[in-house]
């Protein structure tokens, strides 16, 4: 599963899948624990998760599907490209809370993709949500 890498239970808010957090553990399962790689299919998220930080520093996280991501971001918001997670970035103040977002879109999907293709990985799965359709 290449999902999760913060999730509920983290104690600070990050990507649920970030590009070199999935490339350095799929290279432990190929080279490491060698496994065959046309054993391998690389679970990836359709979801992402809006971190909270309120005023006086409780951090909490909401799941949120990848084809509603848009619609919790202000609009104005910038995106920031952070390449070392291949994922866009926004962070943003709303009613005195801090939100930072990690997006899970095409570009990401993109990149975690090409993992499949350089590793002859034997496919993809997915999960929409957390806790919902798989």
């Amino acid at each position: 599963m290449a999902y999760d890498e913060y999730g509920v239970s983290s104690t600070k808010a990050g990507t649920t899948a970030g590009y070199d957090w999935v490339s350095l553990n799929l290279n432990k399962f190929l080279q490491t624990e060698e496994i065959e790689s046309d054993k391998i299919i690389l679970a990836v998220p359709f979801y992402t998760r809006v971190w909270t930080t309120d005023s006086e520093g409780k951090l909490t996280s909401k799941t949120v599907s990848m084809k509603s991501t848009d619609s919790v971001i202000p609009e104005g918001t910038n995106k920031e490209w952070k390449d070392d997670v291949k994922q866009n970035y926004v962070e943003y103040t709303d009613n005195g809370n801090q939100k930072q977002i990690w997006i899970e879109d095409i570009e990401s999907l993109k990149a975690k993709i090409s993992l499949i293709n350089e590793n002859h990985l034997a496919g993809i799965r997915f999960m929409a949500k957390r806790n919902g359709i798989r």
